[in-house]
């Protein structure tokens, strides 16, 4: 209801089509406390949810649901107590039929005592974890769909930002037979908008990377993540590693993240046959970012010889779009940037999309995401000097900055390296393009590859 007493619309859900499940995935509010800043934020992040049209059939919440921390234990059970029984007593009105279930994060179970205190908060929770992590890390089998869910923070590894994957890898085996499997953890294995501290804001990368592999390895649709103040999605070795950390946490507020392009959210969608897709719902219902992963414009749209004199027009104003460029050549090594497309608006100084290679012959992508803002830059692997190269840059306007991707053709997508906190959406597409050098001319950052072949896709969705 609206403060004019006009009923608020439901929002319309996701739903799988044809056999599959809907769910929402939301995490870090950190509340439990009574009046405070984070109780009322959450609030309106619920609101949203009892605004679907149809309720999921599954919930994640992705860690840090109280403020917890280095606290008493009475005070560790009365915040659980306050937001299950009250904060959260909507969803519990809606009965078993709709499963909520629970990640370990560094808020809520920061020492000993806080996981003893998750284990008997949750006894709901399956024991079939590795010994010593019974009740913290565990998994669920619903029919074709196999979700584990990994403790990133353990205290007998380490604490915060440490993962184990043996386990992990022993399960998925033992589960193979599961259509769709997902693994849910509380810190992101890979860096977002250039949080990259481990084990600080990520899993360490001794840890982080086996444990990746294990996801591969086994054909894992997506990681979910949290603990970043940031709503982000990111592909490696074509693995989605998809963050949801907007359900209420008052540093979004207080400058620890940057505004105005983070904001509070949750995240609904399905998964089916064809994947998985979502939308990202702020507190006013709006769906501000989606995406839908695998994304067949990445796979099916067909590549046409690239002519700058006929520049390729600008995509459709309402949608996201998907371009997707074929690189095939032989690189050389140069100490200076090497140009392998570059195109931009008369309007702005900086080229708006620059693909091309720095020193060390590194695949760097520059784009300019919001007009006027200046650029950033996107790395991915370096490139043999003297030796073929046949690689895809793909741009996906609707997935922020994970939408730099890259790969061999036929192999998986793997986002570029960057500490943007925003993609492509805002980019200003570019009337003017050169092949082999910038913007400037036939001296400007040439290439010493001289049969550059270039293909290339745009589509709308």
């Amino acid at each position: 209801m609206t403060s004019t007493g006009v009923p608020l619309q439901p929002i319309h859900s996701l739903l799988p089509e044809g056999p599959g499940i809907s769910f929402v995935w939301y995490g870090d509010c950190c509340s439990g406390l009574p009046g405070e800043a984070n109780e009322a934020n959450f609030a309106a992040v619920n609101a949203i949810f009892q605004r679907l049209d149809v309720m999921p059939d599954v919930t994640f919440f992705v860690g840090d649901s109280i403020l917890g921390g280095d606290i008493p234990e009475d005070e560790f059970r009365a915040q659980w107590r306050y937001w299950l029984d009250h904060e959260m007593a909507w969803f519990s009105s809606l009965g078993i039929r709709i499963p909520l279930y629970h990640v370990t994060s560094n808020h809520n179970t920061t020492t000993e005592a806080g996981e003893a205190i998750f284990r008997e908060i949750h006894a709901n929770i399956p024991g079939n974890g590795p010994e010593g992590l019974e009740g913290l890390s565990y998994w669920v089998r619903r029919d074709d769909f196999l979700f584990v869910f990994v403790n990133t923070n353990f205290s007998g590894l380490g604490g915060q930002g440490h993962v184990e994957h043996a386990w992990l890898d022993q399960v998925l085996a033992e589960q193979a037979d599961a259509r769709y499997k997902i693994v849910v953890g509380h810190h992101p294995i890979f860096g977002v908008n250039g949080y990259d501290l481990s084990p600080l804001w990520r899993v360490v990368p001794d840890e982080g990377q086996p444990f990746w592999d294990v996801l591969v390895r086994h054909g894992v649709l997506a990681y979910v993540c949290s603990h970043i103040l940031a709503y982000d999605v990111q592909v490696h070795e074509g693995i989605p590693q998809i963050c949801t950390g907007g359900a209420g946490t008052y540093g979004m507020r207080l400058g620890l993240m940057p505004e105005p392009f983070e904001y509070f959210h949750l995240v609904q969608g399905a998964i089916d046959a064809d994947g998985i897709r979502y939308q990202v719902l702020d507190t006013s219902g709006q769906a501000r970012e989606s995406l839908r992963w695998p994304e067949p414009a990445l796979e099916e749209a067909a590549l046409a010889p690239f002519d700058p004199a006929n520049p390729p027009a600008a995509p459709e104003p309402d949608g996201d779009w998907i371009a997707r460029f074929r690189l095939e050549g032989v690189a050389q090594a140069a100490e200076h940037e090497q140009t392998l497309i570059s195109g931009w608006d008369a309007h702005e100084g900086p080229e708006a999309l620059w693909i091309g290679l720095t020193p060390g012959n590194r695949l760097t992508v520059q784009l300019v995401p919001h007009a006027g803002h200046g650029t950033h830059r996107w790395q991915g692997p370096a490139l043999a000097p003297g030796e073929p190269f046949d690689i895809e840059v793909g741009i996906h306007s609707g997935m922020g900055p994970g939408g730099v991707l890259w790969r061999r053709p036929g192999g998986p997508w793997s986002s570029l390296k960057s500490t943007a906190a925003f993609g492509a959406a805002g980019l200003v597409w570019p009337t003017a393009w050169t092949v082999g050098h910038g913007q400037s001319g036939p001296e400007d950052r040439p290439l010493q590859a001289p049969d550059l072949c270039v293909s290339f896709a745009l589509t709308t969705r």
